[in-house]
């Protein structure tokens, strides 16, 4: 019944005059940050459906405007372009219609907590997408129009694809990411990505969006950063752009859903001798001066891979390799303070910035890494081998100075916490070894030494009674609101 409601929607007609006054009137940025923008949208399943209508109406009737906002959009990224080298140059005031379609169509499709699977309407041909029953429908006239709207709303992707000016990157990659939410999307959009590529046969207008263009740039990001000791920094904190960091970030969040909503993309990235994503990935963390939000970024991707049990497993020596946490300093326990250590990272630059991305999405790595059986000589090479150093910093580093250090956003207080805590509980709930017998912390699982600080009147125990405590608190204001 709720669906039928919606097949009687009149679809948006070709009004020139109506669309035009809509852009002149800011309507994208109104739908993007009012409507779309509300921690209410995606709650409501008539709401993601009626903006879905909406847009896929506007691409399919109006496509001779989506070219001229495209074209429009290619001459404001030439403009933009220009600026970038000359300050002396005002700031640029023209309307950006098609970075904003391009940002809107991706939130819309950025959640599908109803698992509508609406995404799917720009990369899936039709009949997939129908039920075995409708036969009946594929041979009625109205089938081809819906197959015709299917081809138009594919092109509309190719069409923000083609030939794209660097400006507006960022904002293709949050649509292709958007266009990415469920296991099937991700399948359609890593298939698109890999058909640019050249290595496969691939290339032409949409070459630079391809996997071979965003591993091959992640490696030669590597390859530059790397020999960067001693040059003068931008205002990004290294050799990188602002736009250029920008789209590394995008780019960088497209391959993180990918991997994360489809495993058979993510073992095909991870097995390929071509891309080396995960190689290149802590390359590139353990570049010096690297951007935070980068670095975060980065961990976030390589906590997707590492939801494959096989490349879990083979990233524990990739991790120790590049010391991104220092496991063979302060042998008595005292926080790195080794540059570009996580731990420097946080008690340093972190605290005093009061934001935490960086160690949020570390703690993101790790719990991923931790589904899979901890590797009995993790670091033997150059310290005594265990888990040790890695469960000192989520329980010491954050875990216990978690609500002793400021925050910009008090939410992240918890979210900090939570993570920690996720990690913590699962490393108890793991079994007994012979080494937690022997009475040598190094061979003593990691969940034995967590049961033993809950044994005792430890600083551990005290602060998770502390939590538990503030959390009983909370639960009743939450219910009064």
């Amino acid at each position: 019944a709720f669906r039928s409601s919606f097949e009687g929607v009149e679809e948006l007609q070709d009004d020139e005059g109506m669309v035009e006054e809509a852009l002149q009137g800011n309507g994208l940025q109104f739908l993007r940050h009012s409507v779309v923008g509300s921690q209410h949208f995606h709650q409501e399943e008539y709401f993601i459906r009626r903006i879905h209508v909406l847009l896929t109406s506007f691409v399919t009737n109006m496509t001779q405007k989506v070219r001229e906002l495209r074209n429009h959009g290619d001459e404001v990224a030439r403009e933009v372009m220009l600026r970038m080298g000359d300050q002396n140059i005002p700031p640029l005031t023209k309307r950006r219609d098609f970075e904003e379609l391009m940002k809107l169509v991706g939130n819309v499709y950025m959640q599908d907590p109803h698992g509508l699977n609406l995404s799917l309407a720009y990369w899936a041909p039709e009949e997939q997408t129908l039920p075995s029953s409708s036969a009946a429908i594929r041979r009625g006239p109205s089938f081809s129009k819906v197959k015709q709207r299917q081809v138009t709303l594919q092109k509309f992707v190719y069409i923000c694809s083609d030939l794209l000016p660097a400006p507006l990157f960022p904002s293709l990659m949050h649509l292709l990411t958007g266009l990415s939410n469920t296991q099937s999307s991700a399948h359609h959009c890593f298939n698109f990505l890999k058909a640019n590529s050249p290595s496969l046969g691939g290339g032409g207008p949409s070459a630079a969006i391809s996997l071979d263009h965003f591993f091959g740039s992640l490696r030669q990001y590597y390859l530059g950063l790397r020999q960067t000791r001693g040059v003068r920094q931008t205002p990004t904190g290294c050799a990188i752009s602002p736009l250029e960091l920008e789209g590394l970030l995008a780019v960088l969040r497209l391959i993180e859903t990918i991997a994360t909503r489809d495993e058979g993309a993510r073992v095909v990235m991870y097995d390929s001798q071509t891309w080396l994503p995960v190689a290149s990935l802590f390359g590139l963390v353990g570049c010096p001066q690297l951007p935070r939000a980068l670095k975060a970024a980065i961990f976030k991707t390589l906590a997707a891979f590492a939801r494959s049990p096989d490349v879990a497993t083979s990233m524990w020596s990739a991790l120790e390799a590049t010391q991104v946490l220092n496991t063979a300093a302060t042998p008595h326990g005292g926080p790195s303070t080794t540059e570009g250590s996580i731990q420097m990272e946080l008690e340093e630059l972190e605290a005093q910035a009061e934001e935490y991305p960086e160690t949020r999405a570390f703690l993101c790595l790790l719990d991923s890494l931790t589904d899979v059986s901890l590797p009995p000589n993790l670091g033997v090479a150059h310290r005594s081998a265990g888990f040790k150093p890695y469960l000192d910093f989520v329980k010491n580093s954050v875990f216990l100075k978690f609500d002793s250090r400021a925050y910009k956003n008090p939410n992240e207080k918890w979210q900090v916490a939570a993570l920690a805590l996720e990690i913590l509980h699962k490393l108890l709930s793991s079994e007994p070894s012979p080494g937690d017998f022997t009475g040598d912390p190094h061979l003593q699982s990691p969940g034995h030494l967590i049961f033993l600080d809950m044994m005792n009147d430890s600083l551990f125990l005290r602060k998770v009674l502390t939590v538990i405590h503030e959390g009983s608190q909370q639960i009743p204001q939450q219910h009064q609101e």
